[in-house]
């Protein structure tokens, strides 16, 4: 084939590849537009329990409470007994318990607070419960924040489910300070975290729609994460996700998230 024709040929498949890839992005983009366009309909506008956040005033956002975990006997004792280990604050007493040995292998996990409802008062609260799943280090862990609360007269706790994948820096001011970088692919690690849990004490799970689809946010600690804005419910009473159109959205936006996290494994990002 003459060198002319070979570039025509080469020329034309590359315009083929470049209208299909900005079909493709295209199409993500108006799926992605379609899920959030719904989102208003489908929340609970009074939740206001949605973000935990990184200060004591509630003003930066950090990662989503993507777990509730509604039952009247839950206790953490069985989870320490699974190989999920209570983590000292970040703090003097925790970096203190950290460099003596005290700690057991378990690394300080940084303060998060919710806003709860206490009657008529909106307080914003640092978590009551801290723990590193089995198997964790210094640098890579699963980890998770508990908040307790009541849910309509029930016993409950907000969590908060992530997954450190490294170290960083960030700043206090000036100061450059340690801090893990957890994954941007949250759902996943609240999957395994509510599924480990409601395995554990024979709980039900169904999930709920809390946040509108966020495909980029920070934690407000050098960190970033995407998510599908659903919240795990581990539930001893069973529970339902509601009508058949709201199940169908839930299951629209997993599949949704599942693939682009399978399309950002593949490009390297997470």
């Amino acid at each position: 084939m003459p060198q002319s024709k070979k570039s025509l040929v080469i020329i034309r498949c590359l315009k083929v590849l470049g209208i299909s890839a900005f079909s493709f992005i295209a199409l993500l983009i108006l799926l992605y537009a379609l899920l959030w366009l719904m989102n208003p309909l489908l929340i609970n506008k009074n939740e206001q329990t949605l973000f935990s956040y990184v200060d004591s005033q509630c003003t930066i956002k950090g990662e989503p409470v993507n777990i509730l975990i509604l039952s009247d006997s839950f206790n953490l004792s069985l989870l320490e007994e699974k190989g999920w280990e209570s983590a000292p604050p970040l703090g003097r007493e925790g970096i203190d318990k950290m460099v003596n040995g005290l700690a057991g292998g378990v690394t300080p996990i940084s303060p998060r607070y919710i806003i709860n409802r206490e009657g008529n008062k909106a307080v914003c609260r640092m978590q009551d419960f801290s723990l590193q799943g089995p198997n964790g280090g210094i640098e890579k862990r699963h980890h998770i924040r508990l908040w307790k609360s009541r849910v309509n007269g029930r016993k409950a706790l907000y969590a908060a489910a992530s997954y450190d994948a490294g170290l960083g820096i960030t700043f206090s001011g000036l100061l450059p300070v340690p801090t893990h970088i957890i994954s941007p692919d949250i759902d996943s690690e609240r999957d395994f975290t509510g599924s480990q849990i409601s395995s554990y004490y024979g709980l039900s799970m169904h999930y709920t729609i809390s946040l509108p689809p966020i495909l980029y946010m920070g934690n407000g600690d050098n960190s970033w994460y995407y998510t599908d804005g659903l919240r795990l419910i581990v539930d001893s009473a069973g529970g339902k996700e509601g009508s058949s159109i709201y199940k169908e959205i839930i299951t629209l936006r997993r599949d949704y998230f599942r693939f682009l996290t399978s399309l950002l494994h593949l490009i390297g990002v997470v």
